[in-house]
């Protein structure tokens, strides 16, 4: 009976051997599935954190880029502004040049024809007569660079056309008379 209880100790000792060899078995397979697991876990958390903080820099870089773009927009505004107000003076300055040109009409040889400068002082031009030949060409007369062009022979026929260049800032301003006939005195 003793050997008997021992024998059934010993079975039910080795049972549990097996069973807690099992259970170790299979806790050694959960450690090394849950092990892969973690390493793969760690592994995605390593690349997300990685592309994560690629992302954040390449955020900060558009970031900065597009702060920078916005100051040199800034800056062209300005820019622009400034040109502005300055093509707003330039216009309200070329607006004001005006050259006109008066004579008995019709223009005839042996008339004068004078220029007047829209109430400014004719010193403050350089003055230059033009004549239009048969080809449609505006070419200079030699001499005529003042207020007062007085007609000849030479004009007859042609309009003339009288550019007035504001010393000053170069702003040019011109005008054009009719075709030039001959004086009555010389028309049969």
């Amino acid at each position: 009976t003793e050997k008997a209880s021992l024998d059934q100790k010993m079975a039910r000792a080795r049972q549990i051997h097996v069973q807690m060899k099992r259970a170790e078995k299979q806790n050694k397979t959960t450690i090394e599935k849950l092990e892969k697991e973690l390493a793969v876990t760690k592994a995605t958390r390593t690349k997300t954190e990685s592309d994560a903080k690629a992302q954040k820099e390449a955020f900060e870089k558009e970031k900065k880029e597009n702060k920078e773009k916005l100051a040199n927009a800034d800056k062209l505004a300005a820019q622009v502004e400034v040109l502005t107000k300055e093509k707003d003076e330039w216009t309200s300055t070329i607006s004001d040049l005006k050259a006109t040109v008066s004579f008995v009409q019709p223009l005839s040889t042996a008339a004068r024809v004078t220029v007047s400068f829209s109430g400014m002082a004719e010193d403050l031009f350089a003055v230059q007569w033009f004549r239009c030949g048969s080809d449609g060409l505006f070419r200079v007369i030699e001499g005529a660079q003042k207020a007062r062009y007085h007609t000849n022979c030479d004009d007859l026929g042609c309009v003339l056309k009288v550019t007035c260049t504001r010393i000053e800032d170069g702003f040019q301003a011109s005008a054009f008379t009719g075709r030039v006939v001959p004086h009555p005195k010389l028309t049969p």
